[in-house]
């Protein structure tokens, strides 16, 4: 392979080796050959610590730049997950920063980070790593930035008063519409602007309209939620030579074909562009004045001027209008709904953009036409009693199995066994499975078939449920799941888990979380120790909380809190105690280290 690799002319090898991540290219090819040595030192260099790395690997990576700092100027893209949501990722950014100091990376154009975090600057002492002082460090630091992806703005900060940025493509998980005059006036730049979810205001009505985006092109609006048509028509006197917008919502109100012709013809007039998904709930809606209402989205205007066509579908609680392809990657395949396509040629194409489908059992009874030709998740919701085995067949007519890579079945409790075999034997490609902490027990115990594909094929193991840590218990988990890369559980207690990881060969990273009563803190001690001898890098967290006055009987709810109080109810929880406990630890643990360890 090394051989026809060299047979490849330089230029083609470097535009390889920039998709490739860079803890991952220097273990590759350092030290290969004099003339891969030569390319790798010399090519733009990306670090996504998203990505699924070894602990050993990227080790090895931070001493070389440790060691040789003018590889940290090669560096020109960053991915620094946080530690936000119990991420598993987060704990390899912990290790990342214990090793440098983000003004180490002077050239970095394309800044990406999902929320809070601890770092040492050259400057100054440990502070809060979060939006704000991410901006402030761009201006100072990042010289060359033009691409970042942030959780939000503060603008609270009197330093961003002084900011202008020279970004030209930026993501922003929360917005709110105000904000949009703090960005007209900082970033005048801006090209491409990505808002996962954008709140509406109402005292953006009442500003004045300051610099508008001179150069922005592509708008994505993932949600806009509690925003009125309104708002949205000032915000896009902002935008005057907009050519793409893509836009979801949840309002009523931005079903209107008429005012949306009337805005593009007189505030988008470059816009070449246009996709949406417009929906709505369906209480105390009038469906036979709706209906008119979404066909207007299929008139000339729509079909003719613009090449944008669009259908509708209307289920027991909701409507929506959209583009087509569907422009979401998220879709729910409801049992009672009607689709009303319009008349086109290739029909096979408007889901092509969906990777993660929920699936109502009950549509597997019906003759479906929808088809997704790319899902990789898939959901299966309903009453199991509604999957029979005839109906598995079916699942091939409107999804294609080869490319699945996630199966979540929590929601649809107590499926046989026999069903959970017969839906991974279509799935060749699938590696991640999601179920029921009390279904895959009974899988455990009674089919040994079952068992045989488990092992063979999940590599990412979620569980989810209430109760002890009976399942960890179990010598048939280790034995199955013995092949497991990564596992994350949630309301399982896990103590067992944690001191029985030398089970788990493979185990790369572990996410968990449970609730904790009493002081856990020689539990935590005892965790940490056990890690420390194995060389695990590690996030733990106990969130003190109090359990809610709606515990115990009529005669102590409210009254608990008195710690002299003792119920005498005999059948209450909290006659057991002559003090009950109030106090409960909300429990998160992020855990990450190499494979294959003794």
């Amino acid at each position: 392979m090394v051989a026809k690799l060299e047979l490849l002319p330089n230029e083609i090898l470097i535009q390889c080796f920039e998709y490739l991540n860079a803890p991952y290219l220097f273990y590759s090819f350092h030290q290969l050959n004099y003339r891969f040595n030569a390319l790798i030192r010399h090519i733009p260099l990306c670090i996504n610590l998203r990505e699924n790395l070894t602990k050993s690997i990227l080790d090895k990576f931070c001493i070389k730049m440790c060691t040789n700092p003018e590889i940290r100027d090669q560096v020109y893209s960053l991915n620094l997950p946080s530690l936000e949501d119990n991420d598993a990722a987060g704990v390899q950014t912990k290790l990342f920063l214990s090793f440098f100091s983000l003004d180490d990376f002077s050239n970095v154009q394309n800044f990406k980070i999902n929320g809070d975090m601890q770092f040492r600057s050259r400057n100054t002492g440990p502070f809060d790593f979060n939006d704000k002082y991410m901006m402030e460090f761009s201006r100072v630091l990042f010289s060359q930035l033009r691409a970042s992806s942030l959780s939000r703005f503060d603008r609270r900060s009197t330093y961003l008063e002084y900011i202008r940025l020279r970004i030209t493509n930026l993501t922003l998980a929360i917005c709110e519409f105000h904000e949009f005059y703090w960005l007209s006036q900082h970033t005048p730049m801006l090209e491409h602007l990505h808002l996962c979810r954008l709140y509406g205001s109402d005292c953006f009505v009442n500003k004045p309209m300051k610099e508008p985006f001179s150069y922005l092109k592509t708008l994505i609006i993932d949600d806009y939620i509690y925003g009125s048509f309104d708002e949205f028509e000032l915000f896009v006197k902002f935008t005057p030579n907009l050519e793409n917008l893509t836009i979801s919502a949840d309002e009523k109100e931005l079903i209107n074909a008429a005012r949306w012709k009337q805005l593009i013809t007189t505030s988008l007039l470059s816009l070449n562009t246009f996709q949406f998904k417009f929906s709505s709930s369906r209480y105390k809606l009038e469906l036979d004045t709706m209906i008119p209402k979404l066909e207007e989205f299929q008139s000339d205007f729509w079909r003719k001027e613009h090449h944008w066509f669009t259908e509708y579908a209307i289920a027991d609680d909701s409507i929506c209008v959209y583009t087509i392809p569907y422009v979401s990657n998220k879709y729910e395949l409801k049992s009672n709904y009607e689709r009303h396509p319009q008349d086109l040629k290739n029909k096979s194409d408007t889901f092509i953009n969906v990777t993660n489908l929920r699936l109502s059992c009950e549509i597997l009874k019906k003759k479906c036409e929808d088809y997704f030709s790319n899902v990789k998740y898939l959901q299966l919701d309903g009453d199991s009693k509604s999957l029979p085995m005839k109906e598995i067949e079916c699942l091939r007519k409107i999804i294609n199995p080869f490319h699945l890579k996630h199966l979540d079945l929590p929601w649809i409790r107590h499926i046989n066994s026999s069903l959970v075999l017969k839906l991974l034997e279509q799935m060749p490609q699938l590696s991640v499975l999601s179920i029921w902490r009390d279904d895959l027990i009974n899988y455990l115990y009674n089919n040994s078939e079952l068992c045989k594909c488990l092992n063979k094929m999940v590599k990412r193991l979620y569980v989810k449920g209430y109760g002890v840590d009976d399942l960890f218990r179990m010598d048939q988990f280790y034995e199955i799941f013995c092949n497991i890369e990564h596992l994350r559980f949630e309301n399982i207690r896990g103590e067992e888990l944690l001191f029985s990881l030398n089970r788990l060969p493979k185990l790369s990273t572990l996410q968990a979380k449970w609730v904790i009563e009493g002081y856990p803190d020689r539990f935590i001690t005892r965790i940490k120790k056990k890690f420390k001898r194995q060389n695990v890098i590690y996030e733990i967290n106990a969130e003190e909380s109090y359990i809610d006055e709606g515990y115990g009987c009529h005669e102590c709810r409210g009254s608990y809190r008195d710690s002299d109080f003792s119920c005498s109810n005999v059948e209450c929880v909290y006659s057991h105690y002559s003090k009950p406990r109030m106090k409960k630890y909300d429990f998160k643990i992020s855990m990450w280290r190499d494979k294959c360890m003794n």
